[in-house]
């Protein structure tokens, strides 16, 4: 039940729900939501094996702070002027922070 709790206040749910309707004011947006798709189901097939591999606790330890990384990353996409930096910074926080999310705290449940 906690690690439950623990996944929603990650805000997954937010990030999966408004990508796509941010992907849809970029200039590639299918493949955007392609590539976000792909990354989801492959990181959660590596998180699959990480977690035999390095145990529980140490993937959700990471998994904090790369997602970390990922929302921050995402916000310097928001509050960013440039056209080019914003899609950038935005792109690769929210496809870092949904893969690692699927590799450590995807798989837990």
């Amino acid at each position: 039940m906690a690690i439950a709790i623990i996944q929603q206040l990650t805000g997954i749910s937010a990030v999966c729900m408004y990508a796509p309707v941010i992907f849809d004011t970029q200039d590639n947006p299918d493949a955007l939501a392609a590539a976000m798709a792909a990354i989801q189901v492959i990181f959660a097939a590596m998180g699959l094996l990480f977690v035999e591999r390095f145990g529980r606790i140490t993937i959700f330890l990471w998994g904090a702070v790369i997602c970390s990384i990922g929302h921050f990353l995402a916000c310097v996409g928001f509050n960013e002027d440039n056209d080019t930096t914003r899609n950038w910074a935005f792109n690769i926080g929210i496809l870092l922070y949904a893969g690692v999310f699927n590799t450590t705290y995807g798989i837990m449940t």
